[in-house]
């Protein structure tokens, strides 16, 4: 992820809307028999979540970020490593 491609608060915005799409996505697609015959292991949910996870954690580390925009993928942040623990 480019700092520059982040550096509007619109593309903050836009960037926050995909993970959290990503997140339902993936929260959607796991009770779905198409989903589970992909799955190759028992961890494939794990380690779709925890390359979110990477991703969000990535995004948090960038110094310009709108206060608003921290808290959002704070909160994203807590409910992806709350759902990773169940």
């Amino acid at each position: 992820m480019n700092e520059k491609n982040l550096s509007s608060l619109e593309s903050q915005h836009k960037i926050v809307k995909l993970l959290k799409d990503e997140f339902v996505q993936l929260n959607l697609a796991y009770g779905t028999n198409n989903f589970k015959k992909k799955m190759s292991s028992p961890n494939f949910l794990i380690k779709k979540l925890k390359k979110l996870s990477f991703k969000v954690t990535s995004i948090l580390k960038i110094n310009h970020l709108n206060p608003e925009i921290l808290d959002e993928l704070s909160l994203l942040q807590q409910e992806i490593d709350e759902y990773i623990q169940k």
